[in-house]
């Protein structure tokens, strides 16, 4: 979870029961204060797994990013030497096209080269791993969390609690890893916009609902592209 405030702050917190001077009604009160309390609870699993699921739509995105850049490098570091060694065994070293090859392949190779050192620098390979765990853990978080909120819904609220306290543990500690794994606004606010078209939930700012991932102006929703997001 990477997002610090609810999508719809005040839309779904229940007020708490105003008190009753009558001794009668004691029991009534307190199980009305109760009832709110599950509510609020429910509500907070229900943001918690709406953040999950915009985080986990991000991860997922930039795995699917770096799969295909890890791929190319490979792909390049493999197909230069195929090339022209296969032309060199098929057709002799004396094949007149061999030398033009030979410095295109060459050419390539370089470039390939630098790339790779930079996949290194860059820890291509341990952000993609990251970005599959993440993805991984924050939809099963989205799916927990929601079983959670059901669960408080029909007052099931002993175990619930319980599970719901673990799952905000386990919450936290892959904010934390998604945190130092570094996310862009645009990002952000194309993981938001994911999360409010799965909910069907309204945008504080543009007050709308999406009905695609084509980006708006919006500054919570929108204003995104896969060049802004980084996804290129």
């Amino acid at each position: 979870m990477l997002f610090g405030t609810s999508p719809e702050e005040g839309n779904f917190r229940v007020l708490s029961q105003p008190a009753t001077h009558s001794l009668a009604r004691a029991d009534e009160s307190t199980g009305g204060s109760l009832s709110s309390n599950l509510k609020e609870r429910a509500d907070d699993a229900r943001d918690r797994a709406f953040h999950a699921w915009a985080t986990g739509y991000i991860f997922e995105k930039r795995a699917q990013a770096l799969r295909k850049k890890l791929q190319l490098v490979s792909f390049l570091g493999l197909v230069v030497p195929l090339v022209v060694g296969g032309l060199a065994l098929s057709y002799g070293v004396g094949f007149s096209a061999l030398p033009v090859i030979i410095i295109v392949g060459s050419a390539i190779g370089i470039a390939q080269a630098v790339v790779a050192l930079w996949s290194l620098v860059a820890t291509w390979v341990e952000a993609y791993d990251h970005a599959v765990r993440s993805a991984v853990n924050n939809k099963a978080l989205t799916r927990e969390f929601e079983g959670v909120a059901r669960a408080l819904t029909i007052h099931d609220s002993a175990a619930a609690e319980i599970e719901l306290r673990t799952l905000e543990a386990r919450d936290d500690a892959q904010r934390d890893l998604d945190t130092r794994a570094g996310v862009t606004e645009p990002q952000k606010r194309e993981g938001m916009r994911s999360a409010l078209l799965r909910t069907q939930r309204k945008c504080v700012r543009c007050e709308k609902i999406p009905e695609s991932m084509q980006p708006t102006e919006c500054g919570v929703c929108g204003d995104y592209n896969n060049w802004l997001s980084g996804w290129r």
